[in-house]
């Protein structure tokens, strides 16, 4: 009897070495084909056993696999795949070296739509509405109709200098027919230098200008002049206690061409 169980415990022990013999060590490096850069995140994947490995930071694998015969495809992103055949019979070492992929020019070629849009950042005024506002000392004033915008006021009382969202007047880019205005005061603030009647609109973009207005950090006021009247001529004379405006225009030649003369003087103080 202790014979017998020798024996088996024999044969147990011979079975169970001989199935550890079966089992290899397969371990090696991903790199780069041309730089020997090694390729952390590479995998191979054996197609036949439909398992997979895949490299450490260091471009390193290890695995254990049975003898036998292996078709292995090796990958990465950027670098074209290698599949290859491998035969396993023992502990086996191997470098994978992969090459580059150049990716083939990708041209989008689509149609310029042409869309009118009018953000909520962008506030537009023009003589009629400007008139719906109640005057100043009798005064309508362009930049204090804008100022009765949203995030934006007008600091001290009667100062034509526009603070939007913080930012100081010097901050604000004013144009008049695309023209830079760098003082747009008259009387000590009180009014602006634009003459109501000869403005045909004006535009604050108080944020998300385009860059064609780059140069300043609040805001852009873009003012537009009218191009005068090319039916008759006609004039706006008119005085107030702070100052006195007038607007003269008309066609210049067969109603192809106008002219428009205007002007805007303080009270003297």
């Amino acid at each position: 009897m202790h014979s017998a169980k020798t024996i088996l415990f024999v044969g147990i022990l011979f079975i169970s070495t001989l199935s550890l013999a079966q089992k290899v060590s397969f371990y090696g490096f991903i790199e780069n084909a041309e730089t020997g850069e090694r390729l952390p995140g590479a995998t191979i994947y054996f197609q036949n056993i439909q398992k997979g490995i895949v490299a450490n930071q260091y471009g390193y694998f290890a695995t254990v696999l049975e003898k036998g015969n292996y078709e292995a495809r090796v990958s990465f992103a950027g670098y074209k795949p290698l599949t290859c055949l491998l035969k396993i019979n023992a502990d086996t070492m191997m470098v994978f070296g992969l090459h580059t992929v150049m990716l083939k020019e990708v041209n989008i070629v689509s149609e310029q739509e042409s869309i009118s849009r009018n953000p909520i950042e962008t506030v537009k005024l023009n003589l009629q509405q400007l008139r719906e506002i109640p005057p100043f000392l009798g005064e309508y004033d362009i930049m204090k109709g804008l100022a009765l915008s949203p995030g934006i006021n007008t600091g001290t009382e009667g100062s034509s200098g526009l603070f939007v969202r913080g930012g100081t007047p010097d901050q604000n880019l004013i144009l008049l027919d695309g023209a830079r205005i760098y003082n747009n005061a008259h009387l000590f603030g009180f009014i602006s230098v634009f003459n109501p009647e000869a403005i045909q609109d004006a535009e604050l973009i108080k944020n998300g200008f385009p860059a064609r207005y780059g140069g300043r950090l609040s805001s852009v006021v873009n003012v537009t002049m009218k191009e005068g009247s090319n039916k008759r001529n006609q004039s706006v004379f008119s005085i107030s206690p702070i100052s006195s405006q007038f607007t003269i225009e008309g066609p210049v030649k067969n109603e192809k061409s106008s002219f428009l003369i205007s002007g805007r003087q303080p009270m003297q103080v």
